[in-house]
């Protein structure tokens, strides 16, 4: 990746969560961590989420990958990269769980249904 490509990237605002979404606390998984449900309440479709995923998506914001980076560290007490925010940002568009973009574009509708369409096959 080169330079230019990679400000790229750090410049991209994170998405913007439905605001319909619910998260509640659900049972612990098989190992006895703590899980929640992530309750999409337009499709009725729950998504289980670990400890890690919930504190950043109790942190959300749409902001630069840099800025929520740092903010988490602020707020949260502990690291978190890019990676894992990615992780988070895949997850939520390959699940439908963000709005479109304001300016309505369509490329970034496609590329979320594209990415769902993906889950399904792998799941």
């Amino acid at each position: 990746m080169t330079a230019a490509q990679k400000n790229m990237q750090e410049d991209k605002i994170l998405p913007t969560l439905r605001e319909d979404l619910l998260i509640e606390p659900a049972g612990s998984f098989i190992n006895g961590a703590p899980s929640w449900l992530i309750h999409d309440q337009m499709r009725n479709r729950f998504f289980r989420i670990g400890e890690s995923t919930l504190e950043i998506l109790s942190l959300w914001t749409a902001v630069k990958m840099q800025d929520f980076i740092d903010n988490f560290k602020r707020y949260s007490g502990r690291e978190t990269n890019e990676e894992e925010v990615h992780d988070v940002v895949k997850f939520l568009f390959a699940n439908s769980l963000t709005e479109l973009s304001t300016s309505g574009d369509y490329k970034a509708f496609y590329n979320q249904e594209k990415s769902r369409k993906k889950m399904l096959l792998l799941s």
